[in-house]
């Protein structure tokens, strides 16, 4: 007789998902809509002899991915608020370089991973905004969109 296979339970079904952005050494934690990258790698079959490949040579690995904030603007940890551009772009509109941390933070009724966080991160090295947009509907939501492309994820 054969067990069953175990089944995994989703621990992160309501789960806070923030940015942290690194930028001009400072470190912002900003509250995201929406996230998703894709790492997408280009892989090439090696051949010598025969039908079935003798290896694999990877080529490249690139990975892009979008931002969506609600809002244009975000409250600073020392009081005031700053502007989501200005996080992003330089003073003539040139997109800055910066590292993007994925926080993800289970409910407080997930069970735990052993390691007694609670959290997990996904971090994007050498991020660089590749467009922007901005949305806005009258007396509803507004919401900043931001595409990027990464040096890797670490």
């Amino acid at each position: 007789m054969v067990d069953a296979p175990s089944n995994f339970e989703r621990v992160e079904s309501a789960a806070n998902i923030f940015v942290r952005l690194s930028h001009g050494g400072q470190t912002f934690e900003i509250p995201v809509s929406e996230i998703d990258f894709t790492k997408d790698v280009d892989i090439e079959r090696v051949r010598e002899m025969g039908l079935y490949p003798d290896g694999y040579a990877i080529n490249a690995i690139d990975v892009d991915g979008s931002l969506s904030f609600a809002g244009s603007k975000v409250r600073k940890p020392n009081g005031g608020t700053a502007n989501l551009d200005d996080l992003l772009f330089d003073d003539e509109g040139a997109p800055e370089v910066f590292d993007i941390t994925v926080v993800h933070q289970a409910p407080e009724d997930a069970v735990e991973d052993g390691t007694g966080s609670g959290t997990d991160t996904d971090t994007l090295e050498n991020c660089i905004v590749t467009q922007s947009e901005f949305s806005a509907s009258s007396e509803e939501s507004t919401e900043s969109s931001y595409e990027f492309m990464a040096q890797r994820v670490a």
